[in-house]
């Protein structure tokens, strides 16, 4: 189960890295530029003025745009901040989960005379929570597609218990989520379920058809009435 990451950055990021050094040239070249006016236009001392208003608007508009940058950028690094903190603890997570598959008697959700098939769901239910929260991990970052993501939760949902398990812990999913995101992840797995769900009925065999042959009605006579 791998993704392929995309190289591309996100778009606002691409837009600030671009625009930022551009409109620091503009500003870094404008007294140059006005240099040139100036020595082309000596004489025209109106001419200048209204060049050096011009620059100033242009300024305000500049430094307008470059305040937005700042915001966009601030904004951005505090959604990769709080991206960062779930990831963080959802790796404590995934080790607590790592333990309790080594030892099952560290687990509170077992009992301690469990037998083995008890423990064997048990383990099945604490892998496919783990996949889940991968999958859910690695879409959130935009490692995987919505297809790619589809297509790996569909693949979970063929066995009856992932679709038992699934409607047991979908509150705890989606009570949990505050990033548009993550309430996609919760919708694409309600979708998945239903998907198989009517792939499952897709494939149930037709009922048998009634092969008794109908009754003639009293007008059509049988060849062996013709007959006798």
């Amino acid at each position: 189960m791998h993704f392929r990451g995309r190289s591309r950055p996100s778009t606002t990021l691409a837009l600030t890295f671009v625009l930022a050094p551009l409109l620091l040239g503009i500003v870094l070249l404008a007294p140059w530029l006005l240099e040139i006016a100036r020595g082309t236009v000596a004489s025209d001392w109106a001419a200048l003025s209204d060049v050096g208003d011009t620059y100033a608007a242009a300024a305000a508009i500049l430094s307008s745009l470059a305040l937005i940058g700042v915001v966009l950028s601030l904004a951005v690094g505090l959604r990769q901040a709080r991206i960062g903190q779930q990831e963080t603890a959802r790796g404590m997570q995934f080790e607590l989960m790592k333990m309790a598959l080594e030892d099952p008697r560290l687990s509170t959700n077992l009992p301690s005379n469990a037998d083995d098939a008890e423990v064997l769901a048990w383990r099945r239910g604490i892998y496919r929570n783990m996949t889940f929260m991968y999958l859910r991990s690695s879409y959130l970052i935009e490692d995987a597609s919505e297809s790619a993501l589809r297509f790996q939760i569909t693949n979970v949902f063929r066995l009856e218990e992932a679709r038992i398990w699934w409607q047991s812990v979908r509150p705890a999913f989606a009570t949990t989520t505050s990033l548009r995101r993550e309430r996609r992840f919760v919708q694409i797995a309600d979708e998945s379920l239903l998907a198989a769900l009517a792939k499952d009925t897709a494939d149930l065999p037709p009922p048998p058809g009634d092969n008794t042959q109908p009754v003639p009605r009293s007008d059509e006579a049988t060849p062996a009435e013709h007959l006798t």
